[in-house]
């Protein structure tokens, strides 16, 4: 069964090693929970041209983390997407049919296959309201990416992400 999902995050640039800032005494925000570390494993998928990122839209199969899954992220507005996923289920790597029929328009008869494998050292930091309902989730990510195909490019980055949860 899929689940459905507006998603609006910003991604930082951020030097090597950045360490999570303190962000409990920002306006809105009555405290934080965490941080807490996932290590995430995610295949990207797309044709051999790169239809899908031409398009801006992400396809991956993740392992780890609280959303281990497929994700099928497609743009909805400037730093909004709309993520649809799916468990990982039994089909192992192969794309599940319903996702690939969604991006089949993109496509068009070409196959979708593992372009590049990112792993990520991620920190979760949330930001609480009031309420102690979350508003927004701080995440910095050290990530290690590698092309997969006839050739292999190896790249590391360091990055910050917010999402919005309840906020705005």
């Amino acid at each position: 069964m899929s689940v459905t999902a507006n998603e609006t995050e910003t991604k930082y640039d951020a030097p090597p090693g950045v360490a999570m800032p303190q962000l409990d005494g920002l306006p809105q925000v009555a405290g934080t929970s965490g941080p807490q570390e996932h290590k995430l494993e995610a295949d990207y998928y797309d044709t051999g041209d790169l239809r899908l990122i031409r398009a801006g839209i992400t396809l991956r199969r993740r392992r780890g983390g609280d959303d281990a899954g497929w994700h099928l992220k497609l743009p909805a507005g400037a730093s909004s997407r709309t993520e649809i996923r799916l468990p990982l289920g039994r089909g192992g790597p192969r794309v599940p049919g319903d996702l690939a029929g969604l991006v089949r328009v993109h496509t068009r008869g070409e196959p979708l296959r593992p372009i590049a494998r990112l792993t990520t050292v991620r920190q979760v930091l949330v930001l609480l309201g009031e309420d102690g309902d979350p508003l927004a989730e701080v995440a910095v990510d050290d990530v290690r990416a590698q092309t997969l195909g006839a050739t292999t490019t190896v790249s590391r980055w360091d990055e910050v992400e917010v999402e919005l949860v309840n906020g705005d």
